[in-house]
Order: structure tokens, then C-alpha cells, then sequence
């Protein structure tokens, strides 16, 4: 037997239709991709926060630094001061006052 001989346009419009439809699953399946990742994304809390977070306490720390900086530059810059010296004769000694116990009514040292 002689082999069939093929209709080359019906062959070509299969092989046409055939990589259509491939082309449509894969649309579809990445379409399909696309929406699950959407809804898993949905619920999830975001990182965007934790970066907000942390850009945050970067700039609280680089202003605190800057304003010890600044403080420390003004000290330098202002002249000490010496402390004046006590005066003489103004401050009491605390030995020479003794305070009255309760033996001391009863010895009769008196009020």
C-alpha cells in the first residue's frame, strides 16, 4: 500500500490552532498566577511599614547625635567658671548643735 498523502493546508491550520491554544492556557495560567498572588497579598501586613519604622528611628538617632554635637561645641566655646570661694564664718558646724534626745528632758539639762 502506498502511503496517504497528506492536505498540507489542513495540517498547517491544526499546528496554527494547536499553538493558539497553548498561547491562550498560558495567558490564562499567568492570569490565574497573578490573582492568587493578589489575594494572598491582601491580608498580609506589608514590610513597608517595618521600613518606615526603621527610616525613622535612623533619623531620631542621627538628630540626637547632631544635637549632643552641637551642645558639646557650645560648652567648648563658653568660658568656664570658676566657683567663688565659701565665706568665712557664714556656715555653722553641725557638731556644735547637738539635738535634745529624749534622755536629755529626763537628765534635767533642760529645755
Amino acid at each position: 500500500m502506498a502511503p496517504k498523502s497528506t492536505n498540507a493546508k489542513k495540517e498547517a491550520g491544526r499546528a496554527k490552532k494547536a499553538e493558539n491554544e497553548a498561547k491562550k492556557q498560558q495567558v490564562a495560567a499567568a492570569d490565574k498566577e497573578r490573582k492568587e498572588a493578589e489575594s494572598w497579598g491582601e491580608g498580609a501586613k506589608s514590610k513597608k511599614s517595618k521600613e518606615d519604622k526603621e527610616e525613622k528611628r535612623r533619623a531620631e538617632l542621627a538628630r540626637k547625635a547632631e544635637n549632643a554635637r552641637l551642645l558639646a561645641e557650645e560648652e567648648a566655646s563658653l568660658p568656664s567658671k570658676a566657683k567663688p570661694a565659701p565665706k568665712a564664718g557664714t556656715k555653722k558646724s553641725a557638731k556644735d548643735v547637738k539635738p535634745a534626745g529624749p534622755g536629755a528632758i529626763a537628765a534635767g539639762d533642760g529645755l
